[in-house]
């Protein structure tokens, strides 16, 4: 089936008058080679980008990011007035807005990989990837979301994904998608400057894929396994070791422990 494409207005017909006002243009590309970079060279606060296709997406540590046509690839560049002090957390943040946006759309059972992955029964089905622009307040927020991809095209994902083609009794078009995000995302981005871990706790708790199952941090050159423990006040992941001590982690690649 192949997908409506991406249409701006259809987009802002779905946006409250205050998230439609937080917003600039609704750039929209039938290819590029990352929304990311788009916004960082070009963007200003308030815009967002949409591409049908990345040739040179990317994750978090350089990674390769695929990106077949068929999904939602969207980035929206920020400006906060002065740089929160919780900042490590905005990928939390982000990720639990995705996740209600997601709920809207009707689906259940999909959770938060710490620090920036939606899962679906232990399989990906969206990414998060923030910048820094060159003034350290501005940041971009790139996010991609497996829709309906062409089983020929997802061949080269080099982890087990879903998309919610096959999650979803009723798939809603792209375009819905993205209102129904952005009428999340933008609040949150909004209140994030007064950002309160204790508040934000418990909703991500609810989320959680990774907490009480046994995982491996590679952090550095250095690799651990333990069990998942939450989070702490700072946002950073807690391990604990199989000798009973307790580590925390502000970055790192975590993969569940089979």
């Amino acid at each position: 089936m192949t997908p409506e494409p991406l249409d701006a207005l259809a987009i802002r017909r779905q946006l409250s008058p205050a998230t439609a006002a937080a917003l600039n243009p609704i750039h929209i590309f039938q290819a590029l080679d990352s929304t990311n970079r788009w916004l960082l060279e070009q963007g200003k606060g308030g815009d967002v980008c949409l591409a049908e296709t990345q040739t040179a997406g990317r994750g978090r540590y350089g990674k390769s990011w695929q990106s077949p046509a068929g999904n939602i690839y969207c980035s929206v560049r920020w400006h906060f007035e002065v740089i929160p002090p919780h900042f490590g957390c905005l990928s939390l943040v982000v990720g639990v807005a995705l996740a209600r946006a997601l709920e809207q759309a009707g689906l259940q059972g999909h959770g938060l990989k710490w620090p920036n992955d939606l899962w679906h029964q232990d399989r990906k089905l969206g990414g998060i990837l923030i910048q820094t622009a060159e003034v350290l307040s501005q940041v971009v927020i790139g996010f991609g979301l497996n829709v309906n991809i062409d089983p020929q095209n997802g061949d080269p994902i080099d982890q087990p994904w879903c998309q919610l083609s096959d999650l979803l009794v009723s798939l809603p078009d792209r375009n819905h998608l993205l209102g129904l995000v952005l009428e999340q995302l933008i609040p949150a981005l909004q209140r994030f400057p007064a950002f309160s871990m204790p508040d934000f706790l418990p909703e991500w708790e609810r989320r959680d894929v990774l907490s009480g199952r046994h995982i491996r941090v590679l952090s550095g050159h250095k690799t651990l396994t333990g069990v998942a423990m939450g989070l702490d006040d700072r946002g950073c992941l807690r391990l604990r070791d199989p000798s009973g001590c307790e580590h925390a982690f502000s970055s790192a690649d975590v993969s569940i422990k089979l």
